[in-house]
């Protein structure tokens, strides 16, 4: 999927989707971190599941994302999540 997915390309994060045929990495050094950015992603997919079900989506991280960023680095994956959601794919 990472190669053949589609991509939304941001400053923190892609979001990587492909129709559906099910991560955040450890670029964040702390779990409470790590766990903050999943927590408000997956709060993000949860308002969209419905229209995003026919997607297998990955969100990988393209940079570490220090502490004071974790907030831009959620809305930003929230709003990509929205695009995708809205039909607007790249």
């Amino acid at each position: 999927m990472l190669r053949s997915g589609r991509r939304l390309p941001g400053v923190f994060l892609d979001i990587i989707f492909a129709p559906a045929l099910t991560e955040v990495g450890r670029s964040i050094p702390l779990a409470v971190d790590r766990n903050r950015l999943r927590r408000g992603l997956r709060e993000a997919w949860r308002l969209l599941r419905e229209r995003l079900a026919p997607y297998d989506i990955v969100i990988r991280i393209k940079r570490p994302v220090a502490r004071d960023e974790l907030n831009a680095a959620v809305l930003e994956g929230a709003q990509a999540l929205r695009r995708l959601a809205a039909g607007v794919d790249a």
